[in-house]
């Protein structure tokens, strides 16, 4: 053996790993915040491409807001995300090309935000894989039925306040695989207000929801007081402010 090679003693091996150890506590946190806010950005851009798509429906349908159910038929239903075919819940196709919006934006992804935790136990999937993670705002639709009226943008009191979609999801516990006793988390088509039984608002940006609004943009938004879902608090499912929703 060479009398002149030095190892590294076991003290100095403990002090390098302390040392590592401190700075992956500083690193990480810093990390995990700019992640949050590059997905926050992501959906905030999402949704200022679905408000932009609407935009360009208003002008070929004279200003008509575009209704929540299209049609029902005996294999599927038609809604304005895409054609959903029949059968269990998570075992459906999904086709976004039969949505109202696709012929304007023709593109996969914006229909996803990045914040949605999919490979949560807690996520039960309504069709086969991720489907929608936006709510389109119930009252602009004039309701759920096919043969309700949409509004019309240009009679709106103000563009700049309506939501038009929104972070949205709802828990459920009345459909297999959820229960009374075992709620699951899971997308949800619409935004609304009123005597809804379930909210289906969804904060999941740090207890905060994107929301695109008629005149184009998107912001952050909160809650409303005392609102949160306690079935499963941790995910902040809410109701937004009626403010924003009623036209």
């Amino acid at each position: 053996m060479n009398p002149h090679r030095r190892a590294f003693s076991l003290i100095e091996l403990l002090v390098v790993m302390a040392i590592l150890s401190v700075l992956a506590s500083i690193l990480f946190p810093s990390i995990a915040a700019v992640s949050r806010r590059s997905h926050q950005i992501l959906c905030l851009n999402n949704q200022k491409q679905l408000a932009l798509a609407s935009t360009l429906y208003w002008a070929d349908h004279q200003d008509q807001c575009f209704p929540y159910l299209v049609s029902t038929q005996t294999a599927h239903t038609d809604y304005w995300f895409g054609r959903l075919a029949r059968g269990a819940e998570g075992k459906r196709q999904l086709d976004r090309t039969q949505g109202l919006l696709w012929p304007y934006l023709k593109a996969d992804g914006l229909e996803l935000c990045p914040s949605f935790q999919y490979q949560a136990g807690i996520y039960k999937p309504k069709a086969l894989g991720a489907s929608y993670g936006y709510g389109y705002n119930f009252h602009l639709a004039g309701g759920v039925g096919a043969a309700k009226r949409s509004s019309k943008v240009s009679r709106l009191a103000s563009t700049a306040s309506t939501a038009l979609f929104a972070d949205a999801a709802q828990i459920n516990d009345f459909q297999f695989p959820a229960t009374p006793t075992r709620p699951l988390l899971e997308e949800f088509y619409y935004i609304s207000d009123g005597p809804s039984l379930y909210a289906n608002g969804h904060f999941r940006h740090q207890k905060r929801a994107v929301v695109s609004f008629c005149d184009g943009h998107a912001s952050m938004a909160s809650s409303r007081e005392g609102s949160r879902d306690e079935r499963l608090p941790q995910v902040w499912v809410a109701r937004f402010e009626s403010s924003i929703l009623r036209p």
